[in-house]
């Protein structure tokens, strides 16, 4: 949606309703991870996961800073700028969609299970 912005886009039109959808993402995205990443885990072993799970975060959106600030350098224009960072943003979005998806995936399958002759 921050694609859309341009030399004449208007705030209310153009970047509320990017923030808007923006916001309410992170706000049901990251209380799924948390709960995702410590549900299995023994009460005594929540914190510490809880808190490796938000300093990967903290890592990850600092390491994404610089690298679309980067990428935003390297068109002539700034608004070519902000668009190729938005893009990139979003490509490693879906990227990381995907790998979410083959690992629920992978996760979902129930074990593998002895015939039922080996059974006692």
């Amino acid at each position: 949606m921050f694609l859309r912005a341009g030399a004449s886009g208007g705030y209310a039109t153009v970047l509320l309703p990017a923030l808007v959808v923006h916001g309410v993402g992170n706000g049901l995205s990251f209380p799924s991870l948390n709960i995702a990443a410590v549900g299995a885990l023994p009460d005594d072993r929540q914190g510490l996961a809880s808190g490796l799970i938000t300093s990967g975060v903290q890592v990850g959106a600092g390491i994404g800073v610089a690298v679309l600030a980067a990428v935003m350098a390297v068109p002539v224009s700034p608004l070519d700028g902000y668009r190729a960072a938005f893009l990139t943003a979003g490509v490693f979005s879906l990227v990381g969609v995907f790998i979410a998806y083959l690992g629920l995936r992978a996760r979902a399958e129930p074990p593998a299970t002895a015939p039922a002759s080996t059974r006692a």
